[in-house]
């Protein structure tokens, strides 16, 4: 049994939970072993149905490894990967992972694995399962979807990451200066009007740059602009989603993103953007600060 955890301790916002998940799912296949969820650090189970993965009630023995990977340094794990016989990886029934990494990658540079299905295959399969049957909403988070999309699947996405100093001015980290995001929207409005047939899409913004962004986004679209007003949420900070009652802005925003949209721009920087490219079924995808086409096989990881 492979358990992907999510339960204290500073884990790393959505998006980079999400590369961990998948990677534990895609090796939970590959291993046979059966994959489970634990994520109690939110009150995910108020928006998003897991209870395919619980573990309450299953036998578990006196001890479980961990496999605890949540920065970007070296782990024995990537070695082991890379080079060991698969029966040596994981000798214990149950292995518990904390993890915001993509790890699937050593194991396709193993000699010992045979490779049946192609990384980039997988990878995307993964994904795809993302909000089908990994993190299907509940249907009060449909309804929330619903009202947000009026049920229309035809939206442009724009995800634009500003920077944790946006969202706590402590903070010092910054991808994107808000005096250039005038500019940008207006690149990619131009971008829309030479590389689609009807330049009439509605739009649909996120951005951890709250009203800032959306302002911006009405000088430019006006009214076709649809945005969740619900304060912008970090996973890791007090007072962001595990605050949240009506609404997991993090994951409605996202599985709109991925199911909702035609084409997407997205922060190439971000992995919340990526995990929205990856699980989308169109692969009409392009950078937000460049307007160049991306393909999946780029976002897998922004450290491989």
């Amino acid at each position: 049994m492979f358990i992907a955890t999510y339960e204290r301790g500073f884990l790393g916002g959505y998006g980079d939970r999400i590369v961990g998940l998948i990677s534990v799912y895609i090796l939970a296949d590959i291993f046979r072993r059966p994959f489970k969820l634990v994520w109690t650090k939110e009150p995910i189970h108020r928006h998003v149905d897991i209870r395919e993965w619980s573990t309450e009630g299953l036998p578990m023995p006196p001890y479980i490894p961990t496999i605890l990977l949540l920065s970007h340094e070296p782990h024995e794990i990537q070695r082991k990967l890379r080079t060991e016989p698969l029966n040596r990886i994981f000798p214990y029934e149950v292995t518990k992972f904390i993890l915001n990494q993509e790890l699937v990658h050593h194991l396709y540079k193993n000699p010992h694995h045979i490779h049946k299905i192609p990384y980039t295959d997988r990878m995307i399969a993964a994904y795809r399962d993302l909000y089908i049957r990994i993190l299907p909403p509940t249907p009060s988070t449909l309804q929330t979807i619903q009202a947000l999309t009026g049920g229309r699947r035809d939206f442009v996405g724009i995800q634009v990451r500003g920077g944790d100093i946006y969202m706590n001015p402590t903070e010092s980290h910054k991808v994107l200066d808000a005096a250039t995001l005038p500019t940008l929207l207006q690149r990619i409005a131009e971008h829309l009007a030479t590389t689609t047939e009807t330049n009439t899409s509605p739009i649909f913004l996120t951005s951890d740059m709250g009203t800032q962004a959306y302002d911006c986004a009405r000088a430019v679209w006006g009214a076709r602009v649809q945005y969740n007003a619900d304060p912008v949420q970090h996973m890791d900070w007090k007072g962001g989603a595990e605050d949240a009652a009506a609404s997991w802005k993090v994951y409605v925003d996202n599985y709109i993103l991925a199911n909702c949209t035609t084409r997407l721009y997205i922060t190439k920087a971000s992995n919340y953007g990526r995990v929205a490219a990856l699980a989308a079924p169109h692969d009409d995808i392009w950078d937000l600060e460049t307007c160049r086409g991306l393909v999946k096989s780029e976002l897998f990881s922004k450290h491989t």
